[in-house]
């Protein structure tokens, strides 16, 4: 028996890769919560990785990378506040709680519309795995975004975007030698035949991510909606490169923090026996 195969016999649904990848990014970074703090409970890893979480309105997926990524820590996270670089797509660049979602939204939105795309998505790129995640997304079936949600090869125009750190231009996905049967047939049976897709690249030349205009019907892009798309993606960038900066490091000392504080009730009940690091229920459904 396969493991996509049940005890009755019936196979049990597949999971989409970045699934997988968010559960092997979770389950790490519980691991090193433990570690750091001498917690024996991996559900207290977990807890005070969610506590975070819900605290800064951040992805789960995201606090954990961000824990596994962290060099120097800054003490209880505090460290001066650059300004928010301007943004002419979005007016919440500079808000006082900082929103990646809406930033993002706001990208995709504004992209979208300059362009007159039918489909709209921005992808950022995963700290732990290298490869794009779409993190926003408007006019794709479930279907599509299970196949294509992780990204990290040159088989796609995403992917090919994210290898060459430059702007990917289909002007039929048809007739394109970018894809593989496979993909272009998947692509295909989405509604998809154009898309330009623009890196996410920061000041210090660091690819953030992607954004795409994505069309039902064969297209290329007007030169100068291309240029203004470009600097959308290189304000956003910049942007997201201030907010890793400012925001996460407060995110993971709250992970710190509520560590610390499973480790103090921990000690106060006497501890709890050595526990095999397992992946808690609660999160099997978190991508």
């Amino acid at each position: 028996m396969d493991d996509s195969s049940t005890a009755t016999g019936v196979a049990a649904p597949a999971i989409p890769r970045v699934g997988l990848l968010s559960r092997k990014t979770i389950r790490a970074a519980i691991a090193r919560v433990q570690q750091v703090h001498g917690l024996t409970d991996p559900d207290d890893g977990f807890g005070a990785l969610q506590k975070a979480s819900q605290a800064h309105n951040v992805k789960l997926r995201a606090v954990a990378a961000a824990f596994l990524s962290e060099r120097e820590p800054a003490a209880n996270g505090r460290r001066p506040r650059p300004a928010a670089p301007a943004l002419t797509f979005s007016t919440h660049g500079a808000d006082a709680q900082p929103n990646r979602k809406r930033i993002l939204t706001d990208l995709m939105t504004g992209v979208s519309a300059a362009a007159g795309a039918d489909f709209g998505l921005v992808q950022l790129r995963d700290p732990v795995h290298g490869g794009l995640i779409i993190e926003n997304q408007h006019g794709f079936d479930r279907d599509f975004l299970d196949l294509f949600a992780y990204l990290d090869d040159t088989g796609t125009a995403s992917g090919t975007t994210l290898a060459r750190r430059s702007a990917t231009a289909v002007a039929d996905v048809a007739t394109s030698p970018i894809y593989g049967a496979t993909d272009r047939a998947a692509i295909l049976a989405a509604g998809v035949r154009a898309l330009l897709s623009v890196p996410l690249l920061d000041e210090h030349g660091d690819l953030q991510g992607a954004v795409a205009a994505v069309f039902a019907a064969p297209h290329e892009v007007p030169e100068a909606i291309e240029t203004m798309i470009r600097l959308h993606a290189d304000e956003c960038a910049r942007w997201l490169h201030w907010y890793n900066l400012v925001t996460m490091p407060r995110v993971v000392a709250s992970v710190h923090a509520a560590a610390r504080a499973a480790r103090a009730a921990q000690r106060g009940t006497g501890g709890v026996s050595p526990t095999p690091i397992a992946l808690p229920p609660r999160i099997s459904a978190i991508q």
